[in-house]
């Protein structure tokens, strides 16, 4: 047995012991819908979503996933040049512009770990950055790796997380595939000159150890305005999922962001954004987008299809012209799960169910069922020593 397979047949034992376990108080494990007048969104019914606790039919879960296709096509179809990460990093990764990267190359950062942790002297942490260059780094694949850091994730103020990013991108067709994130303040931001840019199969949660991945601030900043595609996510703790939104000055003519197959929760933490206006344990909603009328900028179209979003409170700030927890104005929308709407704002919902086709209302167990299986059909891609690209396949069970 592959170990894919194993790993599916350990994940579907893990639901389907899940199913069977008595419901608890809390709600988890309910029907698809809620039943009760005070917690059901208006104009469902019990009927239109799917058996409580499964998981949805659009999830990669068998075969070879988006994220183990990009890995396969950066490291081995396109025969690009490879850069092996040489050990972890505890300063920012590749360190400026003296770290020659040609166009079209892939960065092979599997099982190597990057931890912005130290700050510079102006207060700034970042993980990995790569900067602007007239002669390389363009259409650089980045993949895999675990960017960390130390903070204490609830008692370090939101002026420390301001400053700290995971990942920064500042040049076009980048790719981002299968790297885990977890305690950061943004996890990846792409700058004015990102356009064309992919995150697929990347993962951010908190194990073992932690209730969420608290991410800080957003999880995939876009106020560079460029197109993108996040494609096979499991993004469990963010403050912002996605944001589009500048100083009034970029616009994005005829750009699309595309978010498909993907898991995203919002995750409220202590030190929230300033807490003397809005108090502690905040966040700030699923997409931080620009005003159609130009404020915040022009930003791209949003498609969002086969996701699943989940969030237990309101958004006091952040969100867009729909609210906090809305869906941007104009966006395209299908086959979406949203959990936790029972606090949601009338209007904020509203985005949704007006924008939507085949919009359905689950729980958290199928929360839980989605994420146990993205884990399982996305186990961490390991380095294999002195075969860095010639035992990708082996690695990956192709």
């Amino acid at each position: 047995m592959t170990p894919r397979l194993t790993a599916l047949v350990v994940a579907f034992a893990v639901l389907a012991v899940g199913l069977l376990a008595p419901s608890p108080a809390s709600g988890v494990g309910r029907s698809m819908l809620p039943t009760t007048g005070q917690d059901q969104p208006p104009g469902t019914s019990p009927e239109e979503g799917p058996v409580p606790g499964s998981v949805p039919a659009w999830l990669p879960i068998s075969g070879e996933t988006p994220r183990d296709a990009a890995v396969r096509e950066c490291l081995v179809d396109d025969r690009r040049p490879v850069d092996v990460v040489d050990g972890d990093s505890t300063k920012q990764w590749p360190g400026g512009l003296g770290y020659e990267l040609p166009h079209d190359t892939a960065i092979d950062a599997r099982s190597r770990t990057f931890d912005d942790s130290e700050l510079n002297e102006d207060g700034f942490g970042t993980g990995v950055k790569f900067h602007e260059s007239d002669d390389s780094r363009d259409r650089l694949c980045f993949v895999g790796g675990t960017v960390t850091s130390d903070f204490d994730p609830e008692q370090t103020s939101w002026n420390t997380w301001h400053r700290v990013t995971g990942m920064t991108v500042l040049t076009p067709g980048y790719r981002l595939v299968g790297t885990r994130f977890f305690n950061q303040g943004d996890m990846v931001a792409f700058g004015f000159d990102a356009s064309g840019w992919e995150v697929i199969g990347v993962g951010a949660d908190g194990g073992d150890t932690h209730a969420g991945a608290y991410l800080h601030d957003d999880c995939v900043e876009n106020d560079g305005m460029g197109a993108g595609l996040i494609d096979d996510v499991k993004l469990d703790g963010c403050h912002v999922f996605l944001s589009s939104s500048s100083d009034g000055t970029r616009a994005a003519p005829g750009a699309e962001v595309e978010v498909r197959r993907s898991l995203v929760r919002l995750q409220p933490y202590d030190q929230s954004f300033n807490p003397p206006k809005y108090g502690n344990g905040q966040h700030g909603g699923f997409f931080k987008w620009a005003y159609l009328s130009g404020a915040g900028g022009v930003p791209p179209a949003l498609v969002v299809t086969d996701s699943m979003f989940r969030a237990h409170q309101p958004a006091p700030y952040g969100g867009n012209e729909n609210g906090g927890l809305g869906l941007p104005p104009g966006t395209t929308c299908s086959n979406v799960i949203l959990v936790g709407t029972e606090s949601w704002p009338a209007k904020d919902l509203s985005s949704w169910r007006d924008q939507c086709t085949d919009l359905t209302f689950g729980t958290v167990a199928d929360w839980d069922a989605a994420t146990a299986a993205w884990d399982a059909a996305h186990p961490p891609l390991r380095d294999l020593p002195g075969q860095a690209v010639a035992g990708v396949g082996r690695a990956l069970a192709w």
